[in-house]
């Protein structure tokens, strides 16, 4: 398993290994700079 195999590279707490998710939302602006540096349309308003 990977963790086996990367053990001495994985963080970890009181000997468990630290994990996270995360379901947190952002909502950028509509702009052609966002567009090009996350993808996606532009969206008119």
């Amino acid at each position: 398993m990977a963790h086996e195999k990367y053990d001495n590279k994985l963080a970890k707490l009181n000997g468990y290994i630290v994990t996270a998710i995360n379901g947190s939302d952002i909502v950028l602006p509509s702009t052609k700079e966002n567009a090009k540096k996350y993808g996606g349309p532009i969206l008119k308003k």
